[in-house]
């Protein structure tokens, strides 16, 4: 093996994620799947690092403040997130890392990093989703439609992944996986943060700019156009950055807000 990857998997709940996920393990021994951490209380029958690493909310927040997600996010009263340290110390053992994310989780990597290949499970139809859903017989009609609505919310958000995989029949799904990832595993692609110039930082650098333009060049005229260049320049740097938090908000805080609104209503 060359590089190790990173591998980003996300699907609805109940299209089959977990089996597909446990069979690859299976069949992928250089696989790694990754164990979040949260703040919600620990149930009976969990294993601190398999299920999940407990901590508190100060302790979360600290590990926010260090930087030290690759993503996170609030879930109602509880918070969840994907260690990078945890990523590291799988890619250093040479092995490739699988994240089980949720479409908000996939797409905040998808901002931040480079090199990860995602995945999205889809079902055949809502349809076939639906009945697998009732199927289990667990679920109220409540629950059932809110996960049918959610289903759909998340299957929106498929073109953003580099493969969209259905699952009609698991063996078949679990097939196509493992090609792309013995074809990604020969690509030798690093998983780097991006680096983004701060705004504070570009606006500094541009009045330098102009400063010396000013001390080396005599025609006004050209230190004006040049000025404006590199004013526009910020500008348009500015706006990209007020773009991708809006975008942000949009796609996940605003779906997360009319969640808990949808919630605390069919409660009253």
């Amino acid at each position: 093996m060359s590089t190790p990857r990173v591998f980003v998997l996300s699907g609805p709940s109940g299209v089959g994620k977990s089996s597909i996920i446990d069979t690859l393990l299976a069949r992928k021994p250089n696989l790694r799947l990754t164990v979040s951490t949260t703040t919600r209380p620990r149930r009976e029958g969990e294993v601190e690092g398999q299920q999940y690493f407990f901590v508190d909310q100060a302790h979360f927040q600290h590990r926010i403040e260090q930087e030290e997600f690759l993503e996170w996010a609030r879930i109602y009263d509880n918070c969840y997130g994907t260690g990078v340290r945890q990523i590291e110390d799988i890619l250093s053992a040479n092995l490739h890392a699988l994240l089980d994310l949720d479409t908000q989780g996939a797409m905040q990597i998808k901002r931040t990093y480079d090199g990860a290949v995602y995945f999205f499970i889809k079902p055949p139809s809502l349809a076939d989703l639906e009945a697998r859903l009732r199927g289990r017989a667990t679920e109220t009609e409540q629950v059932l439609s809110k996960r049918l609505a959610r289903a759909e919310h998340e299957i929106s958000f498929s073109d953003q992944y580099d493969h969209v995989i259905v699952n009609d029949a698991i063996e078949e799904a679990v097939q196509a996986l493992i090609d792309i990832i013995d074809r990604e595993e020969e690509r030798p692609v690093n998983f780097v943060k991006r680096n983004r110039i701060p705004a504070d930082s570009i606006e500094l650098t541009a009045q330098k700019a102009v400063r010396y333009a000013r001390q080396r060049i005599d025609d006004e005229a050209l230190v004006q156009s040049l000025e404006e260049g590199v004013k526009n320049a910020l500008r348009s740097e500015l706006e990209a950055l007020i773009r991708e938090r809006l975008e942000h908000v949009l796609r996940h805080d605003l779906s997360r807000l009319v969640e808990e609104a949808y919630e605390e209503a069919i409660t009253r």
